[in-house]
């Protein structure tokens, strides 16, 4: 096993690759097809998490991370459409760039008790961006304008024997992902039991998704959800014991999480009603 958290970065790049491109070419049975998309779908869930999860293993200088970030928007744009040799390295790129913005900005969180509120905070802004009437990600999905754009930089998990998305992963899920194992890692909290509980958590979510797509729950679409939510989750559950807050602190975080609960109410109630 690699010693160098470097060098089990770029191994792992290499590994994710190599199984794009295998899948890319690889010819699936017919027969097989349906549980051959739940493996490939549970790989390429799982690979980006635990490349981000060895990369926050790095000490980030805001040059380089930046700069990194500068690069992967760089394959983005100039590599797509270059076949699945190419586009191999593009999927990197789509969940790199978020995730070094995240990189950046954990650099700015200086105590640990900051990321419970964080983590509420975020979960409520993506469970209204989803599910409200007129949704910030509806509105963009079925925008002619910005489809586009989200379909060229959200990374795609692929369908089993092919190049073509089954899924896609937006930009936010891997810059929240980044932030948080960054941060986790950073306050010397519990990164590895974060990351065992991330990964299958996220990948069930996703199969809820394309197994229910078209159904709805609560009169909400189950085609589209808020993966902020298990993040934040798992975030928040599987280090609990590691807050140590103030009264002030602690009273800080019961506001911000009624004042999240009350819009989240208003969204199942009046604005639903």
């Amino acid at each position: 096993m690699a010693k160098s958290p470097l060098t089990l970065l770029l191994v792992l790049l290499g590994v994710f690759w190599v199984l794009w491109v295998t899948n890319a070419y690889i010819r699936i049975p017919l027969s097989a097809l349906s549980v051959a998309n739940v493996i490939v779908t549970v790989i390429f869930v799982a690979m980006p998490i635990v490349i981000i999860a060895a990369a926050a293993r790095l000490k980030w200088k805001p040059v380089v991370t930046v700069a990194v970030c500068a690069a992967c928007l760089a394959a983005v744009i100039l590599l797509r459409g270059g076949g699945p040799v190419l586009d191999g390295v593009v999927q990197i790129a789509r969940f790199g760039w978020p995730a070094a913005i995240g990189f950046l900005i954990t650099g700015l969180i200086k105590d640990k008790n900051l990321l419970l509120p964080i983590a509420i905070v975020l979960a409520t802004v993506d469970i209204l961006a989803v599910f409200a009437p007129a949704g910030t990600v509806q509105q963009g999905l079925e925008s002619p304008t910005i489809r586009p754009i989200f379909d060229a930089m959200a990374y795609q998990v692929p369908e089993a024997g092919t190049a073509r998305p089954l899924a896609q992963m937006g930009p936010a899920d891997p810059l929240f992902i980044a932030m948080f194992l960054y941060a986790v890692r950073k306050f010397k909290m519990r990164f590895k039991e974060t990351l065992l509980w991330l990964i299958p958590s996220l990948a069930i979510y996703l199969w809820i998704v394309l197994a229910y797509g078209d159904r709805t729950w609560l009169g909400f679409s189950l085609g589209a959800l808020p993966a902020l939510v298990p993040i934040g989750l798992v975030v928040a559950l599987v280090n609990a014991r590691e807050f140590k807050m103030s009264r002030q602190e602690a009273m800080m975080t019961i506001g911000v999480a009624t004042l999240c609960a009350g819009l989240i109410f208003m969204l199942l109630t009046v604005w639903r009603g």
